[in-house]
C-alpha cells in the first residue's frame, strides 16, 4: 500500500479521533502528522513487508476499540452483511457454531435451512471450512467463511462422534430468514405468550400478526412478551411494539449527544390494540438496547409488570455513516433516556480501572427516578431491574459457566452416536437416569477442557503464597481452597440436578425433534413464564400491582 493510499482512510481515521476530548484541530493536524510519519518509515524501512492496508485497519479498530465495543469500522462486504442482518437475513448455511474446549462445534441449526437438510447435524465438529483448517481458530475467525453470497457453496468437514472418518459437505448458501418471532402459543387461562428475538426490520408486524392469530381463538385476558436473550436492534421497531400498548404519541426514548441529529424525542406511532390487556416482559442479562427500552418503557409507564433477570445495560446509539471506497463507520452518538429520565447504560467507557476496563456504577451511586403514574421508585445505571426478581443462573457463576459453555450441545452430538437417548426417552417427562448418568460422565471428561472462572484470582494467589513464603500449614490449606475452586462440570451440574435436567431435555427435544416440540416443553417448566402467568391471570390483581 503506498502513502499515498492513505489519504483515503483519512476520513475513518479523523472521525474515531473525533470521538477523543482532546480538540480536534489538534488530532487531525500534529496527531495525524505523527500517524503519517509513522506509516511512513513502517513503510520504507521495516524488515519484512507489511500490508499497508492490514496495518491501518488494525490502527482504526484500535481507536475503535478505545471508545467502546459498538464504534466499528465495516469495509465494504461486511457492511452488506451487517445491513441484512437488520433486516432479519443474511446469506449462509443457517447453522451457529461455539468454541468448545479446543473444537469448533455445530450448536444450533435453523429449521428448513441449508444445513440443516444437507444433513449437518448438532454436536458435529468442524475442522475445515473451504479448505481451511479450523484448528487453533476461534469462531469469529470461522463465521465470516461460512457465510457468503447466496448461490455460492461453501465446503465444509466434520467430524462426527462415532464415526471413524471426517465427512464432507458441499452446501449451496442460501438468503437465511430468521424468524423475528419463533415461538408463540395460547396459554392456559386465554394469555397470549411470544417470543421475540431481536429486533429486525418489520419485526413489530410479527409480533401484531403473532397477538392478532391468538386474539381470534379467544379474546386475549393477558400478554406475556419474552425478550430474554434478546440483543436488541432496530429503535423504530422497539417504539412501535411499545406502541401496542400506551395511548399514541406516548413519549417512549429521548436521545441525547452532541450533533443536532442525535438529539431526538421517540413516541408511539399509532393508537393501542391492547390498551388495558395485563401485560408482562420477561428479561435476563442478555435482554439489551431495544430489549431495554421496551421493558424500561413500558416499566415507567406502569404499563408493564417486569419479570426475570436484570438486563445487560446498554444505552448506547449507533449509526453507520459513510466513508471512502465503500467503507462506512458505526459510530456511538447518542445515549437513550426512557420515560422516567434514566439512562440505561451500564458502562462508562470513558473512565476505566487501571487495568483500562470499563467501569459499572455502584449500587450506592446510582440515581433514584420514579414511574410516571404511579411513582415508584427506579434506579438509572444498571439495566433494567425487573419488578419480579427471579434467579435462574446469572446469579450463580458456576452454573452460568457450564450452561453457557455449549457442552450440551456437544453432548448431543455424543449420545446421538451412542444412542443412548431413545423417543421413549424424550416422551417421558423427565430425563432417565441412564441419560443422566451418562450426561455426568461425559462432562467428567470435559473438565480439563475448561478453566475455572476463578482461574485468574487463583493465579494471582498462587504467586501470592510463593512471594510471601507460606508456611506449609497454609500451603495445605490453600491447596485445599484450590481443589474446591477448580471447573467441575460434574460436580456442578448434580448440585444443580433439576433445573440442569430440564434444560438438557429442551435442548434434546430441539436438537431431535425442533425448536417448537423444545417450546412446547419449555413452557411449562420455565419458571420465570409460570411466575409471569400468575401475576397477570388477574386483571384486578394487575392493576393494583402498581399501587403497592
Amino acid at each position: 500500500m503506498k502513502l499515498q493510499q492513505l489519504k483515503y482512510w483519512l476520513p475513518a481515521l479523523l472521525l474515531t479521533a473525533y470521538a477523543f476530548s482532546e480538540s480536534f484541530l489538534v488530532i487531525s493536524g500534529k496527531q495525524m502528522d505523527l500517524f503519517a510519519a509513522v506509516f511512513r518509515k513502517v513503510n520504507e524501512e521495516y524488515v519484512d513487508a507489511p500490508s499497508g492496508t492490514i496495518l491501518l485497519k488494525k490502527g482504526i479498530d484500535g481507536m475503535c476499540k478505545e471508545l467502546d465495543p459498538y464504534t466499528v469500522l465495516f469495509t465494504e462486504n461486511e457492511i452488506t452483511d451487517y445491513r441484512l442482518r437488520t433486516k432479519g437475513k443474511y446469506g449462509g448455511v443457517g447453522l451457529n457454531i461455539e468454541n468448545i474446549g479446543e473444537d469448533i462445534v455445530v450448536t444450533e441449526l435453523l429449521e428448513g435451512q441449508a444445513a440443516a437438510k444437507a444433513g449437518i447435524k448438532i454436536g458435529d465438529k468442524i475442522i475445515q471450512v473451504a479448505g481451511i483448517s479450523t484448528e487453533h481458530r476461534k469462531v469469529e475467525d470461522i463465521s465470516p467463511l461460512i457465510s457468503g453470497a447466496p448461490g455460492t457453496f461453501v465446503q465444509l468437514d466434520i467430524q462426527r462422534s462415532g464415526l471413524s472418518s471426517s465427512k464432507h459437505f458441499e452446501i449451496l448458501r442460501e438468503e437465511v430468514k430468521i424468524n423475528s418471532v419463533p415461538y408463540y402459543k395460547l396459554l392456559k387461562g386465554d394469555i397470549a405468550y411470544l417470543q421475540l428475538n431481536g429486533f429486525t426490520e418489520n419485526c413489530s408486524r410479527d409480533v401484531a400478526d403473532a397477538l392478532q392469530k391468538m386474539n381470534k381463538t379467544a379474546p386475549l385476558k393477558g400478554i406475556i412478551i419474552d425478550l430474554r436473550d434478546n440483543g436488541g436492534g432496530l429503535l423504530d421497531e422497539a417504539v412501535k411494539i411499545v406502541g401496542f400498548f400506551v395511548p399514541k404519541g406516548t413519549l417512549v426514548v429521548t436521545m441525547k449527544g452532541k450533533i443536532p441529529d442525535a438529539r431526538q424525542t421517540h413516541r408511539t406511532p399509532s393508537e393501542p390494540v391492547y390498551p388495558n390487556t395485563p401485560l408482562s416482559i420477561l428479561i435476563n442479562g442478555h435482554s439489551a438496547s431495544a430489549s431495554e427500552i421496551v421493558a424500561g418503557a413500558l416499566q415507567d409507564l406502569d404499563r408493564a409488570i417486569i419479570v426475570g433477570e436484570k438486563s445487560y445495560g446498554k444505552g448506547l446509539v449507533q449509526v453507520t455513516k459513510p466513508l471512502s471506497m465503500g467503507n462506512q463507520i458505526k459510530v456511538t452518538i447518542a445515549k437513550y433516556y426512557i420515560p422516567s429520565g434514566r439512562c440505561i447504560q451500564k458502562l462508562d467507557y470513558v473512565h476505566r480501572d487501571a487495568e483500562g476496563k470499563a467501569i459499572a456504577k455502584k449500587e450506592n451511586d446510582k440515581k433514584e427516578f420514579f414511574t410516571l403514574f404511579n411513582k415508584r421508585k427506579v434506579l438509572e445505571g444498571g439495566g433494567i431491574d425487573p419488578d419480579i426478581n427471579i434467579a435462574t443462573y446469572d446469579n450463580n457463576a458456576s452454573l452460568k459457566q457450564l450452561l453457557e459453555s455449549h457442552l450440551n450441545a456437544a453432548f448431543i452430538g455424543y449420545y446421538q452416536s451412542k444412542e443412548i437417548v431413545s423417543e421413549d426417552t424424550l416422551a417421558q417427562p423427565q430425563i432417565s437416569e441412564q441419560t443422566w448418568s451418562s450426561y455426568l460422565n461425559y462432562l467428567a471428561m470435559q473438565e480439563k477442557s475448561f478453566q475455572s472462572i476463578y482461574s485468574s484470582s487463583i493465579k494471582k494467589m498462587d504467586g501470592l503464597s510463593t512471594s510471601e513464603h507460606w508456611t506449609e500449614a497454609q500451603q495445605k490449606e490453600w491447596t485445599k481452597i484450590k481443589s474446591q475452586l477448580a471447573y467441575n462440570p460434574k460436580k456442578i451440574a448434580s448440585n444443580n440436578k433439576a433445573l440442569v435436567q430440564k434444560i438438557l431435555k429442551k435442548d434434546l427435544l430441539s436438537a431431535l425433534k425442533g425448536g417448537a416440540a423444545a417450546q412446547a416443553f419449555w413452557v411449562l417448566e420455565d419458571p420465570v413464564l409460570q411466575e409471569s402467568m400468575k401475576l397477570i391471570s388477574q386483571e384486578s390483581a394487575f392493576n393494583n400491582f402498581f399501587k403497592r
